[in-house]
């Protein structure tokens, strides 16, 4: 978007940040960022990775993908460990080299409060979405607040309460329903 503003019709910003501030005490912040490093046994890991992404009420779910109960799992939390494994197993598509890039892309990605002001500028504050949950663990909230505050006044602005980092799996109908909604006004 930084580099076509003018090209662009709508743009939505979901559970994303435009740097990585600390928000909690520093070594708990290091701890926890260190953590994503180190090896451990498969079910501590995705346990780990599923209390990031997703609050805990929301993975004691019972599963409702799909109308035939028979092809759910249990719970919520079981379908993302399914999901987890199914994307591991895939070695090809998903490498360790993979995730230490994606890792080091998250690190240095900055973008400040004068671009975001341009951007807001560039694109029209009106043609803008953001949208946060409040219990993400991954980009805490107050990422999203970063941006709201730095784009300006008169974007669309969404705070998901109770929710996690995936809001389009934990709040999918709900987003799509207002995403939809949202394009169209602006197309």
């Amino acid at each position: 978007g930084m580099l076509i503003p003018d090209r662009l019709l709508s743009l939505t910003l979901c559970c994303t940040a435009p740097r990585l501030v600390r928000t909690g005490p520093f070594f708990e912040n290091l701890r926890e960022r260190a953590g994503m490093f180190i090896p451990r046994h498969v079910d501590i890991e995705l346990e780990r990775m599923a209390r990031s992404l997703f609050p805990e009420d929301f993975l004691a779910e019972p599963d409702t993908e799909y109308e035939d109960p028979a092809m759910n799992f249990p719970t919520k939390r079981d379908r993302f460990a399914a999901g987890m494994l199914h994307k591991r197993a895939d070695t090809e598509a998903h490498t360790k080299k993979g995730f230490m890039m994606q890792v080091l892309a998250c690190y240095f990605h900055h973008k400040s409060a004068e671009q975001l002001k341009s951007l807001g500028d560039q694109v029209g504050r009106e043609r803008i979405f953001v949208c946060h949950g409040t219990r993400d663990l991954m980009l805490t909230f107050r990422h999203g607040e970063i941006i709201r505050e730095e784009i300006g006044d008169g974007i669309q602005w969404k705070v998901f309460e109770g929710s996690g980092h995936m809001l389009g799996w934990e709040r999918e109908h709900e987003l799509n329903k207002m995403l939809e909604e949202f394009v169209d006004r602006c197309t």
